[in-house]
Parts: structure tokens; sequence; C-alpha cells
């Protein structure tokens, strides 16, 4: 994940933990190819102990987003030099008071 709006130790991250709490979350960040054009696919599982948050990634480049609940994957083609970009959204769920 690209940081380079950090003043502290910017650069690209290969993780970015947040804290839980009762706001919304994003994350942006980028694949990128450096060998031949490839087939790339993203996969996710384990969703279910995410029960407070809605999740979605959205493929900033080609305009499509994805309800991380009902695809475990999202495959895509990238050149030789490429960069795709992504942004990783948790929105949260109504909660009852005092849960969180």
């Amino acid at each position: 994940m690209p940081h380079s709006d950090w003043s502290f130790y910017p650069g690209n991250y290969a993780q970015d933990i947040r804290k839980l709490d009762r706001r919304n979350k994003k994350w942006y960040f980028e694949v990128k190819n450096e060998f031949k054009q490839a087939s790339i696919t993203l996969k996710w599982s384990g969703l279910e102990q995410v029960e407070y948050y809605a999740l979605s990634l959205t493929d900033l480049d080609a305009h499509q987003k994805i309800d991380l609940y009902n695809i475990a994957e999202y495959t895509f083609n990238l050149e030789k030099g490429g960069i795709r970009h992504f942004k990783l959204t948790a929105k949260i769920k109504h909660l009852d008071k005092g849960r969180f």
C-alpha cells in the first residue's frame, strides 16, 4: 500500500493495520506487474470473522465494485510494467448499543 503521504517512514507497505472502532475505513493499494503480461487473481477468505463491517473492493481503473461477501476472488489482466489501483472499503454495519 503506497503511503507517500506519511510524514514519517513514507513508502510502500505490504499491510496497513488499523484499530477496530465505529468509523468506516478505506485502504488504497496497487498491484504492479514487472514481468510479462499476466492474468492476476486477488483472493480472500475468512470474512465470516468480520461481522461488524460490509466489505467491498473497487477496481479504480476498471470502475468495478465487488462485494467481498458474494465473490471470493477477482481476476484481471495486467501488461508488463502495468499498475492497477484498488480501494478496499469497510463500512460499519448497524450495531446494537453496547456492542463494539
